[in-house]
């Protein structure tokens, strides 16, 4: 059982929030016991910016609730900070770079006893025809 809940607002014309909320209660179905790896709270939030010049700057963040791995030990919560910049060049054409996991938190782990690539940072072109 669970629910989400969404939404999204513009302040001013320049900014753009958006948050989400998950909740979940995974059970098996026979022994009524938490399902691995699934976290019981989630949410995000994000906050875009259009600055001058046909670019937008976006943060945001993820966190992840505590949740229990296949042999029942729980599994430490955390969060995850990241950042984007994007540049309009034309109607079918704009550059990129993004940050994720700005601050290089490598003690959060998906899986447990499995821990996650640090920072990465990427930058591209985008073309449409």
């Amino acid at each position: 059982m669970g629910a989400e809940l969404e939404a999204e607002f513009t302040l001013f014309d320049f900014v753009t929030i958006t948050g989400a909320y998950s909740y979940l209660d995974a059970r098996d179905g026979k022994t009524g016991k938490k399902l691995s790896y699934s976290p019981e709270d989630s949410v995000y939030a994000k906050a875009e910016f259009k600055l001058p010049f046909s670019t937008k700057l976006s943060a945001g963040v993820r966190y992840i609730d505590s949740r229990v791995d296949n042999a029942g030990e729980y599994m430490k919560e955390y969060y995850i900070y990241d950042l984007s910049v994007r540049h309009t060049i034309s109607e079918n054409a704009s550059i990129f770079a993004n940050v994720d996991n700005v601050l290089d938190n490598r003690e959060y782990q998906v899986v447990n006893k499995h821990p996650m690539r640090g920072r990465t940072i990427n930058a591209g072109v985008n073309v449409t025809f």
